[in-house]
């Protein structure tokens, strides 16, 4: 046995095999056993018990009560003699071969790339001896990557958490993962020593948000501007927030463009701005703000000023006969009107609107409209918006 588990261990670094929950780990927690016999075995994890079981030995227990670290159960491993030689504790989401030429093989499908695994443990060494806990991911048979960590040869009596990074060998997606717990090291076993295992967890660090770039200002006239930056792969969202150059408090917005129309601002005033981006909402992440840019706002209200706000209000299909789409940027969390007007100067549909975070977005039915052009208007208490509908 002794000579199995250290051919076992090299060839988990030259040759291939795989396993899982995440889906790389399955019970993880190690709640889930069989009974065979008189004996617990781990489902979803491989040991020796089903080859010494007939000498009444077992390298592999079910571990409760203060042997657990939460729920109900841990595994045990516990380094045996049998057939007058020295068998480690193992276990194992691959297959242990345990006649020449000796190994593991199997694994379950995976292809994610995880930063570190985690997990508790406690070991009780036989002298000088260590166990360890290791993970490998593998890409048609290469390494892709691997770590493992080894415990000390002294006894850790409480159970501690671990964690050691994957070192990643390639960029290539992995195909197939292990795991492989030993009570012993893989050279010189020593009978007696014991390990511990609760709450196995593959880590997966975020990839980096990135801060927007390219941050620009422009169309400034006495009462509006727009803010323009370059796009951030994997955004959701971009925040954006800005105020009057010498005050704290800051007026937020957000787009789902590369840009935001700012209205109703104060003539011949400098204003500050920034924008970050949204990468994930579950868990929620956002980058850093970007540096603050400023701008100033003309000293006159030009005749502009109010037709500018026009490219805020955008209708499709346009002619329509069915229903439209409509949808404008606003100030933030303001009320609006919403307005359809025949040729007649006949109100046809009159509501209000409330809007939430700066953008706003409606399907309206008009199909019941006789053919003909209307006027769509948007008013809020600071900007209105008026275009022409076709209904054919």
């Amino acid at each position: 046995m002794k000579r199995i588990l250290t051919i076992i261990t090299a060839s988990l670094m030259i040759s291939g095999f795989a396993f899982a929950q995440d889906p790389a780990t399955p019970n993880a927690g190690f709640e889930n056993w069989t009974q065979i016999g008189s004996r617990y075995d781990p489902d979803n994890w491989n040991n020796l018990n089903p080859s010494t079981a007939i000498l009444g030995v077992y390298t592999c227990t079910r571990a409760s009560g203060v042997d657990k670290h939460t729920g109900n159960y841990a595994i045990k491993l516990q380094t045996k003699t049998v057939f007058f030689q020295t068998a480690n504790g193992v276990a194992t989401t691959g297959h242990l071969i345990t006649t020449a030429p000796y190994g593991v093989t199997g694994g379950l499908p995976f292809t994610g790339r995880p930063d570190s695994i985690s997990g508790w443990f406690k070991y009780t060494p036989a002298s000088a001896d260590s166990g360890f806990i290791q993970f490998q991911l593998k890409h048609n048979g290469d390494t892709v990557g691997f770590v493992r960590f080894q415990t000390g040869n002294y006894t850790t009596a409480t159970y501690t958490r671990f964690s050691a990074p994957i070192t990643y060998f390639s960029s290539a997606t992995p195909d197939t993962s292990l795991w492989l717990l030993s009570s012993s090291r893989a050279a010189n076993p020593i009978v007696n020593s014991a390990l511990y295992v609760d709450d196995l967890q593959l880590v997966y660090n975020p990839p980096p948000c990135n801060t927007p770039a390219g941050l620009t200002t422009t169309n400034i006239t006495g009462t509006t501007a727009k803010l323009n930056w370059a796009a951030v792969t994997g955004a959701l969202q971009y925040k954006i927030r800005y105020r009057v150059k010498g005050t704290t408090v800051w007026t937020n917005t957000s787009s789902n463009v590369l840009f935001k129309n700012l209205t109703g601002l104060a003539l011949n005033t400098q204003y500050q701005w920034q924008v970050r981006t949204k990468c994930s909402s579950v868990p929620l992440i956002y980058s850093l703000w970007t540096l603050t840019k400023t701008f100033k706002t003309l000293a006159v209200r030009s005749a502009d000023d109010w037709d500018n706000n026009l490219n805020l209000l955008t209708v499709y299909p346009n002619p329509a006969s069915n229903k439209i789409t409509l949808s404008f940027e606003t100030v933030n969390n303001e009320v609006a009107t919403l307005s359809i007007i025949n040729t007649l100067g006949q109100t046809v549909l009159n509501k209000t609107v409330t809007v939430n975070d700066g953008v706003y977005n409606e399907d309206l039915d008009v199909s019941s409209y006789a053919k003909g052009i209307y006027s769509l208007r948007i008013k809020t208490e600071t900007e209105s918006s008026t275009l022409r509908l076709l209904i054919q």
